[in-house]
Formats: structure tokens, C-alpha cells, sequence
């Protein structure tokens, strides 16, 4: 499988809080399912988080469902490429932009 058989072509939404945890949907090009991982890197700081997905999670080899990381620590919005990857190296897609935003504590009232 060369680098070029991996394309994101859209995401349901993205941003997601930086406690992680929020569920997505990715649409790729049709590809093989096997060792594929959803990589967020944010080149700043060389923070790496992985989406969480199980194999039932993708469908019609195109349609991932997935759950996004935690990126602790944050202060302020931070945009990060998201990618996916063969876990072996033997791929990796285009990436696209998505951003984590601090978690917000809520004051009792």
C-alpha cells in the first residue's frame, strides 16, 4: 500500500475538549482496515495522542467511529494535525487540522 491509498476526506466535527473521550466520525477513501491508527500531533510541543477505536468501530472500510485523547495540560485552544497511519509505517494519509480546547471547570453556584 503506497502513502497515497490513505485519504481523510471529512470529520464530523473538529475540536473536542482536552479531556478527551469526545466520540467522531471520519470518512477516508475506501482501504484495508487492518493495523490502521488515528494519530494527533501537535508539532509545538511533539504531544502524541491516539484516537480509540475498535475494529467493529470502522465501516464499509471508510467510516471510522472513534473516541478522541486526552491532551492534558493545555491553557489555551491548540490546533494539531490528525492523520491516519499504518502501525507498521508502511502509510500515512494527508492530515487534516483539528483543535483541542482546555477544559472548562465549572464554578458551584
Amino acid at each position: 500500500m503506497s502513502k497515497s491509498e490513505l485519504k481523510i476526506r471529512e470529520i464530523s466535527d473538529a475540536t473536542s475538549s482536552s479531556a478527551g473521550g469526545e466520540k467522531k466520525i471520519l470518512i477516508c477513501d475506501e482501504l484495508d482496515p487492518s493495523g490502521l491508527q488515528l494519530v494527533f500531533y501537535d508539532e509545538q510541543s511533539g504531544w502524541t495522542g491516539f484516537g480509540e477505536f475498535s475494529p467493529s468501530d470502522i465501516h464499509h472500510n471508510s467510516i471510522f467511529v472513534f473516541r478522541t485523547p486526552a491532551f492534558a495540560g493545555i491553557e489555551r485552544e491548540t490546533s494539531v494535525k490528525l492523520g491516519v497511519n499504518k502501525s507498521d509505517g508502511s502509510a500515512c494519509s494527508n492530515t487534516i487540522q483539528f483543535t483541542f480546547y482546555p477544559q472548562r471547570v465549572l464554578d458551584e453556584q
